[in-house]
């Protein structure tokens, strides 16, 4: 199942099991958001030396999965799969 995850509206690239997108930003606010079945948008207020974990929870919709996104403190490496 593959979900496409844009920032500020940019295409940032495309997630599905044991992947993760990463990207350097300029502080301020951004919009992270993931398409599925659904859409799914969260606001970040992005600081200078600051990484930012966004998790990206796909769950089984009426046809397709759905997407929900949060904000994590810290992303364990056992829930990390290959970078993308």
């Amino acid at each position: 199942i593959t979900m496409h995850v844009l920032l500020d509206n940019a295409p940032l690239g495309d997630t599905k099991g044991h992947t993760y997108l990463y990207k350097e930003i300029a502080p301020g606010q951004h919009t992270i958001s993931s398409q599925a079945e659904n859409t799914d948008t969260l606001s970040v207020d992005a600081l200078a030396g600051k990484v930012i974990y966004v998790w990206e929870e796909a769950k089984m919709g009426m046809l397709y999965a759905r997407t929900k996104l949060l904000v994590r403190d810290e992303i364990y490496p056992e829930n990390v799969g290959s970078a993308r």
